[in-house]
């Protein structure tokens, strides 16, 4: 629950920050990286959880004001990043291309069944 309540602080502060041009002086930076890591706690969450689980022991949507919607592209987001530094880190490129043409292999032997 001290992660929860860190983040909710540090949104709280970055709120003030886009908000507001006066609320920071210019030479304190604001969280960018904020949104990132609040996706990612809520993608690894239900991963660890599972979504039923999750949604009942970590209420995003009462707590913070989330919507379905905020939650589904946290979570589609959080595995797109989690995908491609995956890929990055075992040959970048060559890798995804070699992944690209199988599903394209797959797609056709899909469709002429």
């Amino acid at each position: 629950m001290l992660l929860g309540s860190t983040v909710r602080q540090a949104r709280r502060n970055t709120a003030h920050c886009l908000d507001d041009a006066n609320a920071r002086p210019p030479d304190e930076p604001c969280a960018p990286a904020l949104p990132q890591t609040f996706q990612k706690l809520i993608f690894v969450s239900n991963l660890v959880f599972g979504d039923q689980k999750a949604a009942f022991l970590l209420p995003w949507r009462r707590t913070f004001k989330l919507t379905d919607s905020q939650l589904a592209v946290a979570k589609r987001d959080s595995a797109k990043a989690l995908f491609k530094s995956f890929l990055d880190e075992r040959g970048g490129f060559q890798v995804r291309l070699l992944l690209c043409v199988l599903l394209k292999k797959l797609l056709t032997t899909a469709e002429n069944c």
